[in-house]
């Protein structure tokens, strides 16, 4: 079931934000859960799934992303060494402008799955449009795009092309824009 809900999250993420899907999603993360209340990932889908659906919408309300740590804690209190747990905690302290606490949460994510693409790219992001700090955000960058195997890769070569070029590297640019 938790499978099935990682494709809906893959097919919103990919058909245009396809809220379908990420309703989709959300019911299959449910299932899992009442298959399984000690299914740690399917708590963190499910934050994730959350925070998809509800950034846009109610994203002045203070509270709209305190679901992140309440499903981030109770994976861990099942896991703690769930990457993606730490992934969420992560989007929460950067959203709630605690930059550091940020870093540090997704450098934890990554210590415990070092091959957690989404967590890298959330670090080059920081890296590149909080702090300013080019050189390590591509390197991050380069490290999410060299893990992310699965749907979605094509945006990845967009994103090093639209860095590169950012700081007048044309020929990589140029590269990237055309694989």
């Amino acid at each position: 079931i938790y499978n099935r809900a990682r494709e809906e999250h893959t097919i919103y993420w990919l058909d245009n934000n396809n809220k379908n899907a990420l309703d989709m999603a959300i019911t299959f993360y449910r299932r899992a859960l009442e298959s399984d209340s000690a299914y740690a990932k399917a708590y963190t889908g499910l934050g994730l799934a959350y925070f998809d659906k509800f950034q846009n919408s109610t994203y002045f309300d203070s509270t709209y992303m305190d679901s992140l740590l309440i499903f981030s804690d109770k994976a861990l209190s099942y896991d703690d060494q769930l990457g993606g747990a730490y992934y969420l905690q992560g989007l929460y302290y950067r959203n709630n402008g605690d930059i550091h606490k940020a870093l540090e949460k997704l450098d934890i994510a990554l210590r415990y799955d070092p091959n957690y693409f989404l967590a890298f790219n959330e670090k080059s992001a920081i890296l590149w449009f909080t702090l300013g700090r080019f050189k390590e955000s591509i390197i991050n960058l380069h490290q999410s795009f060299n893990r992310n195997r699965g749907a979605g890769l094509g945006s990845f070569y967009g994103y090093l092309g639209r860095s590169y070029c950012d700081i007048g590297i044309f020929d990589k640019a140029q590269y990237y824009y055309e694989e």
